[in-house]
């Protein structure tokens, strides 16, 4: 018997809140009313189901309306000079056997900055509020680097970033307002495995012998085995 399992919510909507706001406690998203986990500074959430199409967002005393369809979606809170912002950005999916980066920059009094990878530019003069495109990158570990625009200065955050095949990440400039400038690196997508998992018959690869065929032929064989020794017997008898 086969049984094929059900894919789940790929048509659903997802979302995360990210905690960019110096100076402030642990905070909750409410998505129409419905309030998430707390977030600390600098943390990451769990993706959460979200309703398809337009809903509220509840920051504080802060709200807004969103209009959300299939897909992952991060919600970054952070300062936009005496105020706090609230923004969402659509997350992108992974490929397989590659690995994809952006950058979202939440360290509002920084002003524009650059992030590099590996001394290779990922975001060039990115202003606080914005994400860059996502750039595929060979799969390894990597240094990077925040700095001011054209590399100018001493760097304003370093750190080291491991990004595997199959994934789709986002790496987050969070800081300022008394706290150190840092980088936030969340993994947004993980695309499924090229060739089906290994079995106790050998695998699924096409280069292995065909076990299913195999077995499915000696159940055959059996059973006109077996039927043709009952009709040798009726006849002898």
């Amino acid at each position: 018997m086969l049984v094929v399992a059900p894919v789940g919510t790929a048509n659903a909507a997802e979302l995360r809140f990210v905690h960019a706001v110096p100076g402030q406690g642990p905070t909750a998203l409410e998505i129409d009313g419905t309030a998430g986990d707390p977030v600390a500074f600098g943390e990451v959430g769990e993706y959460t189901d979200a309703p398809n199409g337009s809903v509220t967002l509840t920051l504080g005393e802060m709200e807004t309306q969103e209009d959300l369809s299939a897909g992952r979606y991060t919600a970054v809170a952070w300062r936009e000079g005496d105020r706090v912002a609230l923004t969402v950005f659509s997350d992108g999916s992974a490929q397989a056997g590659q690995a994809r980066l952006r950058a979202i920059h939440a360290a509002g009094e920084l002003g524009e900055g650059d992030i590099q990878l590996d001394g290779q530019t990922l975001a060039s003069a990115l202003p606080p509020g914005e994400a860059s495109e996502y750039q595929t990158v060979d799969p390894g570990s990597y240094t990077m680097r925040v700095t001011r625009p054209d590399g100018g200065g001493s760097p304003l955050a370093e750190s080291q970033v491991s990004l595997a095949a199959g994934t789709s990440s986002t790496a987050i400039v969070v800081g300022s307002g008394g706290r150190p400038v840092e980088v936030v690196v969340a993994e947004d997508d993980v695309a499924a495995p090229a060739q089906g998992p290994a079995t106790g018959l050998g695998g699924l690869d096409d280069d292995g012998p065909p076990w299913a065929a195999v077995l499915l032929a000696a159940l055959c064989a059996g059973a006109l085995g077996g039927g043709a020794y009952r009709l040798a017997r009726r006849r002898a008898a």
